[in-house]
C-alpha cells in the first residue's frame, strides 16, 4: 500500500510540474479603459499581459505589464512590440 501511495503522489508532482511549465499558455480577456480609450483585447503569455488600446489614435498602440500588474512598456507601437517582446507579438499575430 506504500509503493502504491508514493506512485500516486510521485505522479501528481510529475504532472504539476510539467504543467506549470507549459510556455503555451495564454489568456484572452476584454476590458475597458477611462479618458477615451478602449482596452479590447488583453492576452497573457509567460507572465506578461499584452492589452491593444484603442482610442484617439489612428493605429492601436499597446501595454505591456507583468503578471502583478506593473507596467513593462506603455503605448508602444506593433513595431516595437515585435522587437522589444517578440512572443507577445506572435500570440498576436496568433
Amino acid at each position: 500500500m506504500k509503493k502504491l501511495a508514493c506512485v500516486f503522489v510521485g505522479g501528481l508532482m510529475l504532472a504539476g510540474t510539467a504543467w506549470a511549465g507549459c510556455s503555451g499558455h495564454s489568456n484572452l480577456t476584454m476590458a475597458k479603459m477611462s479618458k477615451g480609450q478602449e482596452v479590447i483585447m488583453v492576452v497573457e503569455v509567460n507572465g506578461m499581459q499584452l492589452e491593444e488600446v484603442r482610442g484617439t489614435s489612428e493605429a492601436p498602440v499597446y501595454n505591456v505589464k507583468s503578471t502583478l500588474g506593473q507596467v513593462v512598456a506603455k503605448e508602444i507601437s506593433k513595431d516595437q512590440l515585435s522587437t522589444q517582446f517578440p512572443e507577445l507579438h506572435k500570440a498576436l499575430a496568433g
